[in-house]
């Protein structure tokens, strides 16, 4: 199926908001806006830094700040740095995580994008 590029509004300036629509056949449109690139400081980031559990695969991730950058130990893979992508969204290799907050910000866990675990569910132990 091929996608049709239909609409680019804004401009290549990092403070105009841009929309991307694309368009496929008998589908709705979908439309994609740009996001600011991640600058977290390193208190924010040592604010993401803690232990989070996946009841689907009973297993906790832990998360810790080493050397100004953010780490993530994962079972069986070990630890891989994480690249501030977007505001509160971090990757490596063929993994997204983004975080997810409360009503005050305080952050409760966060959703896991990986293969075939899209939206895996991390609750935040500490």
């Amino acid at each position: 199926m091929t996608a049709l590029l239909r609409d680019v509004h804004g401009s290549a300036a990092a403070s105009v908001p841009v929309t991307l629509v694309v368009e496929r056949p008998g589908e709705p449109a979908a439309r994609f806006e740009r996001v600011s690139a991640g600058s977290m400081t390193p208190e924010q980031l040592a604010a993401v830094a803690g232990s989070y559990y996946s009841a689907e695969l009973n297993a906790t991730f832990d998360m810790k700040l080493k050397d100004g950058k953010l780490w993530m130990t994962v079972p069986r893979f070990g630890e891989m740095p994480l690249d501030n992508v977007f505001a509160d969204a971090f990757s490596a290799s063929s993994l997204v995580v983004r975080l997810e907050r409360n009503k005050a910000g305080k952050i409760t866990g966060m959703v896991a994008y990986t293969g075939r675990a899209n939206g895996m569910k991390l609750v935040r132990r500490g």
